[in-house]
């Protein structure tokens, strides 16, 4: 079948993974696009969806008090969290999230993302606030699990320049 000009077959080889934890990394383009009344921009790179190392086992535990959901138990992929009570659990901030991201794949680049399973394991809630450099999606209403449930939290890096990275939270 003939190249219909919908997709560049000659760059085909850069669409591969992550060679070192096997984070996808999609979406590359040399130059922007307007589609739809909107303007693509250009993304050499591409965008690397980054849903856990793979390298050691999901964070469990059963916090006694507030907690840090740090860097570390995000590049897992899932975090289960059984408490006594209703806790409060902050996200790490967004320089550690890429500083993780930057030794766990090639280098975090604006537009990646990173995608977490958050669990309450018990009966009770676990509200999520955001850390420093991170913040929510204008439509997020709630920032709560509820009991014995989960959401997935996804962060979309917006800046990767130390001390001034950041990222939008969706969740």
């Amino acid at each position: 079948m003939a190249n219909p000009g919908l997709f560049d077959y000659s760059r085909a080889q850069l669409e591969e993974t992550d060679t070192i934890v096997a984070n996808e990394r999609t979406r590359y383009s040399f130059t922007s696009a307007s589609v739809n009344g909107g303007t693509i921009p250009a993304n050499p790179l591409g965008t690397n969806w980054m849903s856990g190392t793979g390298a050691t086992a999901p964070t469990s535990s059963a916090p006694t008090a507030n907690f840090t959901i740090t860097a570390y138990d995000l590049s897992k992929g899932v975090a289960v969290y059984a408490s006594t009570a209703a806790r409060t659990a902050t996200l790490d901030s967004a320089s550690n999230i890429v500083a993780m991201m930057n030794t766990q794949g090639a280098g975090a680049q604006v537009g990646d993302f990173i995608t977490c399973l958050l669990c309450s394991g018990s009966t009770s809630a676990i509200t999520i606030n955001y850390g420093t450099g991170l913040t929510a999606d204008t439509n997020i209403s709630t920032t709560t699990i509820p009991a014995t449930s989960s959401r997935f939290v996804t962060i979309r890096l917006t800046n990767v320049t130390d001390p001034n990275c950041a990222g939008v939270v969706y969740f």
